[in-house]
């Protein structure tokens, strides 16, 4: 239900009606251009994947042309369906043994996916994550060296706000090799979310030395270390 009403409040939203009645050639002209856009829609969506379409199809739902809000809304609906689909068959599957590690993790993903994606309120997304985090858990029972259940459980535990289990997660892939680009966010995230300062500056100074600061944050980094006094 909960992802089911991120389409209905897209669908719910003003639209804009024509202020007269359109002319022979304008009607033309705008059946033309609907056309067009429709057509436009129908190869975005062919050629991204469909999870990835869901933030164009939310604003397509509030178009202010019928067909466009139809043909938006349908696609939306195909794609939610599918992920609700997905996670009934992965928690049916694993309601008798044996547990599968793939689908521990795969299921986990569809939790986590649902959230990132926005398709849950305030209420569903501790649910869903509270659940993949309980998932991942038992996947790194039977599988303790696993980054890969390692690396969505610092996601979840970041997202849910179980800061001394992501903290442990990043340490466990430092361990692992992974690399400062990818684990310095997280721990800036970490200090930024526990209000501390100094540990943010810090993580930052580290990363930019080790020349191994993300792109997207290179903007907010020199702000941070600004505001902090680090620079």
């Amino acid at each position: 239900r909960a992802i089911r009403s991120a389409g209905r409040r897209c669908s719910s939203a003003p639209r804009r009606t024509p202020s007269s009645t359109p002319s022979a050639s304008s009607s033309f002209t705008t059946m033309c251009g609907v056309t067009k856009r429709n057509s436009s829609l129908r190869t975005s969506l062919r050629v991204v994947e469909p999870k990835k379409a869901l933030p164009l199809l939310q604003k397509a739902i509030q178009d202010s042309d019928e067909q466009v809000r139809l043909l938006a809304q349908t696609q939306f609906n195909q794609i939610i369906a599918g992920l609700e689909g997905r996670v009934k068959s992965l928690e049916a599957d694993l309601a008798t043994p044996p547990r599968h590690l793939n689908k521990l993790l795969l299921l986990a993903e569809q939790y986590h996916e649902m959230v990132y994606l926005g398709l849950a309120t305030d209420e569903t997304q501790t649910i869903y994550l509270g659940r993949a985090i309980e998932l991942l858990e038992e996947a790194g029972k039977q599988a303790p060296d696993n980054t890969a259940v390692r690396f969505l459980l610092v996601k979840c535990a970041l997202k849910s706000g179980r800061l001394d289990q992501a903290r442990a997660g990043i340490q466990f892939l430092r361990k692992k090799g992974w690399q400062p680009e990818v684990l310095g966010p997280w721990e800036a995230e970490i200090a930024f979310l526990e209000r501390d300062w100094e540990l943010l500056a810090t993580t930052l100074r580290k990363l930019e030395a080790e020349d191994a600061t993300p792109g997207v944050l290179r903007g907010p980094m020199e702000f941070w270390l600004v505001t902090t006094g680090a620079k």
